[in-house]
């Protein structure tokens, strides 16, 4: 009897220390946090609030917050800190003139006080920008020639530009637009030089035919950021005359 009772005590023993060695192994799990540098693009322009990605992380000890610690634009990006939703919060840091990308450090903590730094890059895509000019309704391509005709006095003509594209047409001369050539002048410049998507600016050119010459001709010259007409020409030209109507 005393066998038995020896060896349900020696069992029980057993089993308490099992037990025991399992706790104390819970007890002593590595405290670890597990995630990757993150990388997203956006398209500029983008609006304060946009969405730029979920920046995730896993942990062994209950859960994560996040942190933006630095970054290439102040304050050009927030963080969630609770779900690591990014968002943008300065638009002006979103352009692709000014900046290509974003980059910077992201901390992650769990509730035992572990750290982690990564790393992250928010790529900045260029939208394409597009001039188009127009006289009246009809579009005038780049390299075309618009004739004035044949006048004895002054003649005024109203073109049209407009920002046919994703991103801001920048006009880049001062003044906006450049002529050269007798007898023809730029007697209003656009209202501005900066055209969002599809706004339109204006500007008129006056012909001043002089008697003495049989016929003249100029170059206008519309510098501008669009990618393919940089340098968007129209030629124009007049000629001096009396105009008898009737005949």
């Amino acid at each position: 009897m005393m066998k038995i009772q020896r060896l349900i005590f020696s069992l029980f023993i057993v089993g308490l220390l099992s037990m025991t060695a399992c706790k104390n192994e819970e007890e002593i799990a590595p405290n670890t946090i597990t995630t990757n540098d993150f990388s997203a693009s956006i398209d500029e322009n983008a609006q304060k609030g946009d969405a730029i990605g979920k920046f995730t992380a896993n942990t062994s000890r209950g859960a994560v917050t996040y942190s933006i610690t630095s970054q290439s634009v102040a304050n050009a990006i927030t963080i969630d800190a609770n779900t690591g939703n990014m968002t943008v919060e300065d638009s002006s840091a979103f352009d692709y003139e000014t900046n290509q990308s974003i980059t910077g450090k992201i901390k992650i903590s769990n509730e035992d006080n572990l750290e982690s730094e990564v790393n992250f890059t928010i790529a900045i895509n260029d939208l394409p920008t597009e001039i188009n000019v127009f006289l009246e309704d009809e579009e005038i391509s780049e390299g075309s020639t618009v004739n004035f005709g044949i006048t004895s006095s002054s003649i005024f003509k109203t073109f049209t530009i407009e920002n046919a594209g994703q991103d801001d047409l920048i006009l880049s001369e001062d003044p906006i637009i450049g002529i050269a050539g007798a007898e023809f002048t730029i007697s209003e410049q656009p209202t501005t030089n900066i055209l969002k998507t599809g706004e339109r600016t204006t500007f008129q050119v006056r012909f001043d035919p002089n008697s003495s010459v049989t016929s003249s001709g100029a170059t206008i010259d519309i510098l501008n950021n669009d990618n393919d007409e940089g340098n968007y020409t129209i030629y124009v030209k007049g000629r001096y005359g009396i105009v008898i109507l009737g005949i």
